[in-house]
């Protein structure tokens, strides 16, 4: 064998010796950071009772607050349940927008890491009615994005109401409606006409012009009111309901 061969053969069994002995120990290696990554992320939690992670084959999940709740409550949590939570501290950034994209509320906190789960809830300030998504991001100790969407429902408390009367009728009828408003509706009438007290809500309406009733939400109540003259027509401008 000459010179030239004896050496190509030397260098192939070094780089033969190389490949066996090292790919099994970077094989190895990056085994082990894949386990400490997997299980530092376990050890990370950070949830909510009502915010979720976004994904992009699910929407975020959206809630109807009642009639007359303006305010998005919610809490966050270091925690996934009772044996997982996570130690150290989670600092946090919050903001909550409109319908514009206009940031109506924002806020950064920390949750306190320790030996037990924790949690921190918050109240936004007094909404006006329409949609608001709210996002949380943890920016320590790593990033995970937390999101919903809140609805503020139109408070209607207004008060409706009509009058029936006709040429020789001997009565003439008020109907009062109300959607959301609930309380007190003062009742004013005109001259010639005086209320039918048989009724229990006027039963008090004695020598007097006007009268108090309590109303419940989503309430429709008919009134009679008799007149002393059945020529004369009343209409809305005759009676003056309000709270």
């Amino acid at each position: 064998m000459s010179n030239k061969m004896k050496y190509v053969f030397i260098v192939l069994s070094i780089i033969s010796i190389l490949t066996c002995v090292a790919v099994p120990v970077l094989a190895k290696y990056i085994k082990e950071k894949e386990n400490e990554l997997e299980i530092r992320a376990k050890k990370f939690y950070f949830t909510s009772d009502l915010l979720e992670e976004p994904s992009t084959h699910v929407a975020i999940p959206e809630y109807m607050l009642g009639k007359g709740v303006n305010v998005i409550s919610f809490t966050l949590n270091n925690f996934e349940d009772d044996l997982r939570f996570t130690t150290s501290d989670i600092k946090y950034e919050m903001i909550v927008v409109d319908s514009n994209n206009f940031t109506v509320y924002d806020k950064t906190g920390t949750i306190t890491g320790g030996n037990e789960k924790q949690s921190v809830s918050f109240n936004t300030p007094e909404l006006v009615a329409g949609t608001y998504i709210v996002t949380v991001e943890s920016t320590f100790p790593y990033s995970k994005c937390l999101k919903a969407k809140f609805i503020v429902q139109e408070i209607d408390e207004n008060i409706t109401y009509t009058v029936s009367d006709g040429v020789s009728s001997t009565v003439v009828m008020l109907t009062i409606s109300v959607n959301d408003y609930s309380g007190n509706i003062n009742i004013k009438w005109p001259n010639g006409v005086s209320p039918d007290n048989s009724d229990p809500l006027l039963s008090g309406a004695i020598n007097c012009d006007n009268y108090t009733v309590y109303f419940n939400s989503y309430s429709e109540y008919t009134f009679v009111f008799f007149k002393n003259d059945s020529s004369k027509v009343y209409s809305d401008t005759d009676f003056v309901v309000s709270k």
